[in-house]
């Protein structure tokens, strides 16, 4: 039995025992990339009590949850270093969004104008406003079904709150470990 919970789960590529194989990809990168987060998936799974006996209970569907634990909602992220998983049981939460980035990434300023809404009340710095609309596009997209593509700077923040248009729908949290910051996003009402 599965408890209802929230974990975000953050390996290094370096430091994963990782059960499975992993899928054959033309660079190295990329399936270092595929191991971490899903090596990340698996560890959170195993957190809540889930035990993953084969690589196929690790399949997301649509963006948003796992093929054979579809009450599971799931993200993930990766760098070159490290994978990440956000992983939430919780029936009021709709959708996750996950990302992590390097500490030592430079945001430069001219980027703003693709991430930037008038609205966000932000006086952070830019890799921290970066992770979390990254994040919260990610729990944004499996319900996106409007004409027009999602981009980031569709979605203001406002403090940890984080919607479209006039609605607020979700919250955003930050953390930060070793050497990178993340943000983890929750989806609670839908879109309009």
């Amino acid at each position: 039995m599965t408890r209802q919970a929230t974990v975000y789960k953050i390996v290094s590529c370096d430091e994963l025992d990782f059960p499975f194989s992993t899928p054959s990809f033309d660079k190295k990168f990329l399936s270092d990339q595929w191991k971490s987060s899903r090596g990340a998936l698996f560890s959170a799974l195993q957190e809540i009590g889930h035990n993953v006996d084969k690589s196929e209970d690790l399949n997301i569907i649509d963006y948003l949850y796992l093929e054979h634990f579809k009450e599971i909602k799931v993200s993930l992220s990766h760098h070159k270093d490290f994978g990440a998983a956000l992983i939430c049981t919780n029936p009021s939460v709709l959708s996750v969004g996950i990302d992590i980035e390097a500490n030592d990434r430079v945001v430069k300023e001219g980027t703003l104008k693709y991430f930037n809404h008038d609205n966000d009340d932000f006086d952070s710095p830019y890799l921290k406003k970066w992770v979390g609309k990254e994040a919260t596009f990610k729990a944004l997209f499996p319900f996106w079904k409007r004409e027009k593509p999602l981009v980031l700077s569709d979605i203001w923040i406002v403090e940890d709150n984080f919607g479209v248009e006039e609605s607020p729908l979700g919250k955003v949290e930050w953390f930060s470990q070793q050497n990178f910051i993340g943000a983890n996003a929750f989806l609670y009402e839908e879109l309009k």
